[in-house]
This record gives C-alpha cells, sequence and structure tokens, in this order.
C-alpha cells in the first residue's frame, strides 16, 4: 500500500503501529516520525513515539515527544497519563501529579488515573495520601485484585499489619497461589506476631519462586530467631539465608546479617561473628 501511496500519513501510522508490537522498534519509530513530517498537527504519531520511546528507557527524549503532543492537545488523556509516567521515571513526581490531576479534572473517576495518582503520592512518601486514594478507588473497582494488592502493600508500609492480611487475604481467596498476596501476608502476619502463620505463607511463595532472596531471608530470619522452639530450625535457617547470599553474591547486609542468626542459632558464634 505504501508503494502506492507513500505520503499516507495513516499507512505510515499503521505500519508503525505493528512493527512496535512485533517489538521493532527502531522502524516504527522512523515510520512515525515520518507521518509526523507529513501531518505534524497529527497527535497519534507522536503519542506513539512517546510511547516507544518509554519502551525503550528513553525518557527524557519520550518527554520531548510528548510535550510536543500536549502543546498540540493540552487535553489529550492519553498524552497525560503516558506522560505523567514518563515523568514518574524521571522522578519528577509533582510535575506527573499536575498531569494525572488534570486528567482527573477531565475524567472524574478515571480508575487508571486513580491508580497512578497513588503510585506517584506513595513515590513521594505519601502514604497517607496514597492509602486515601487507593481506597476511593477500590469503593469504584471492589474486584480490582491490582489495586488490592497495591492498597494492601502500602498498609503494610504504614505499619497497618491487620488492614493488610485482611486484603491480602482476600486475593488468595481467589488465588492461592498468588506469590505477591503470599509474600505481603507473611510480611504482615509477622508484625502481629503470627510467626506460624508466616511461615505456612513463606513456604507457599518459595514453592511459586524457589530463588527469590526476600521470602528466603525472610522465611530464615523466623526460623533462626522465633521465641517459639517448635519454629526454630537453625540448620534450615543456614541453608535458606545460604542460599539468599548466594542469590545477592553476598552484597546484601541484611541477608548477611541472617545468615549469622542462623549460624548463632546452631551454637557455631565463631562463624556468626
Amino acid at each position: 500500500a505504501l508503494k502506492l501511496e507513500p505520503r499516507s500519513a495513516s499507512l505510515l501510522t499503521a505500519r508503525a503501529t505493528v512493527l512496535a508490537e512485533l517489538k521493532r522498534y527502531d522502524e516504527a519509530l522512523a515510520d512515525f516520525a515520518k507521518a509526523h513530517e507529513i501531518e505534524p498537527k497529527a497527535i497519534t504519531p507522536l503519542y506513539q513515539r512517546g510511547r516507544i520511546l518509554g519502551l525503550q528507557g528513553k525518557f527524557k527524549e519520550a518527554r520531548e515527544v510528548l510535550d510536543q503532543a500536549h502543546a498540540l492537545d493540552p487535553n489529550h488523556l492519553g498524552v497525560l497519563l503516558l506522560r505523567a509516567s514518563v515523568l514518574q521515571e524521571l522522578k519528577e513526581n509533582d510535575q506527573a501529579l499536575a498531569d494525572v490531576d488534570r486528567v482527573l479534572k477531565l475524567r472524574p473517576g478515571l480508575a487508571l488515573a486513580m491508580q497512578l495518582r497513588a503510585a506517584l503520592l506513595a513515590g513521594s512518601n505519601k502514604f497517607a495520601e496514597a492509602i486515601h486514594q487507593l481506597e476511593e478507588l477500590q469503593r469504584v473497582t471492589p474486584e480490582d485484585v491490582d489495586v488490592e494488592l497495591q492498597l494492601a502493600m502500602f498498609y503494610n508500609v504504614e505499619q497497618r499489619p491487620r488492614k493488610a492480611i485482611e486484603l491480602f487475604t482476600k486475593v488468595l481467596a481467589k488465588d492461592p497461589t498468588h506469590f505477591i498476596a503470599l509474600r505481603g501476608r507473611a510480611d504482615a502476619l509477622l508484625s502481629v506476631s503470627k510467626q506460624a502463620e508466616a511461615v505456612a505463607d513463606y513456604e507457599n511463595a518459595l514453592k511459586q519462586k524457589p530463588e527469590d532472596s526476600g521470602v528466603l531471608n525472610n522465611l530464615a530470619w523466623v526460623l533462626a530467631t522465633s521465641p517459639d522452639d517448635k519454629l526454630r530450625n537453625g540448620k534450615r535457617a543456614i541453608e535458606l539465608a545460604t542460599k539468599a547470599a548466594e542469590l545477592t553474591e553476598y552484597k546484601q547486609a541484611h541477608i548477611l546479617s541472617t545468615l549469622a542468626a542462623g549460624y548463632a542459632e546452631t551454637g557455631d558464634f565463631a562463624t556468626a561473628i
């Protein structure tokens, strides 16, 4: 078709879209750039170029292109949301929030914008505001697992473990093998001194991801330090912590301290030291 109409911006855009789906990003970018040259006021080529540059991790270039698109249409929801995501990667959270707030002014209750806003607030350590935003979103999308998980994780950060446990349990009722929910609930259970239940969740999480250093470390720590004699198992704590240390090339201090605790539990104080 392009042989017949080589200056068709719509055909170039169509081919570029397919090339992008095939992850032939450089070819797609070339087609979108040519389409923009032919129709400089068209939003789609600029938006798609920004999206692909973002996928390539070229966030500064993506922002420049999206700024051009925004200048053409300051109320384009897709451009605003994509630019907010790019600004988030560039650690420019205040400007990203401004874009998201603009979207929510134009389209109140838009779930994607509300979730991104919560993430941006959390990125600025405004967890109380982020939680409020997600609680509002949860009322709009009560069965959205991603929202439940994100909210539960924020509850953990804000030291509200019982609320976190409630939501993680809700997710696990739908999918008992959900790794993030198992890991998150285990961490929350430790905060309320329910160590046996936490161990059970860590064990199930390890079945899903046997080489997750975080789960290996946390389970090892419980087994090495629990006040419950029935739970302590120094030998296994050493095995788990050693694996976690190997996976992180012995470069994580908190994992090394867990390994030390394991050796101390077995009475090998020299190695622990």
